[in-house]
This record gives structure tokens, sequence and C-alpha cells, in this order.
């Protein structure tokens, strides 16, 4: 910021990704990607809405790093004595009616 070298590759907090890209588009000062992710599929293999905080005016500045799979955990007795077949909660929607 003070006219120092930078590095190719940097982590930011996600947050704070708007403070870079508030001004003119041209002078975000990171490269932008959007061509590049859209051509490799990652558009499609990362969750859309996690690009939202590396996006500025469509266009997206970084990747992020912390998408990472999560698990349901259950008792099976339990969810065979109430009836549920697991295999039917194809959704969120369908979990929380059955939950209900």
């Amino acid at each position: 910021m003070a006219g120092t070298e930078v590095p190719d590759l940097v982590e930011v907090e996600k947050y704070t990704m708007g403070y870079f890209t508030k001004g003119p588009i041209e002078d975000a000062g990171f490269e932008d990607l959007t061509e590049r992710i859209k051509a490799e599929g990652l558009d499609k293999r990362i969750v859309d809405t996690r690009f939202t905080m590396y996006s500025s005016r469509g266009r997206i500045f970084a990747l992020p790093h912390d998408v990472h799979p999560v698990v349901l955990v259950y008792r099976r007795d339990i969810i065979e004595q109430l009836g549920i077949n697991v295999d039917e909660l194809t959704t969120w929607d369908k979990f929380t009616e059955v939950g209900r």
C-alpha cells in the first residue's frame, strides 16, 4: 500500500475484499479471475454464493478456500423407530418437514 512489492498470491480475510475493490474496478489490484474460473468450470463446481464475498460488479477476484462438505449424523435406531427413510431427505426443506 506504500509502493512496496506485492506477492503473486495472498490470502485475504473474506470480509475485507470490499476494501480492495471499492474504487475503480481497474484499480482493484487483484487479477480478474472471472473468465478463468468459468473456463475451468469452477463456477459450476464451487457453491456460487461463496464467490459473492470475493466479487465486485460481476467480476470475481479471488477463490474461496473454506468451502467444505457437511455431514449429518443421526441415530439409526431412532430414525428407524420413527419410520423415516433418510434416502428421501434430498433437500433441507424435506429434512425440516420430517423433523417437525
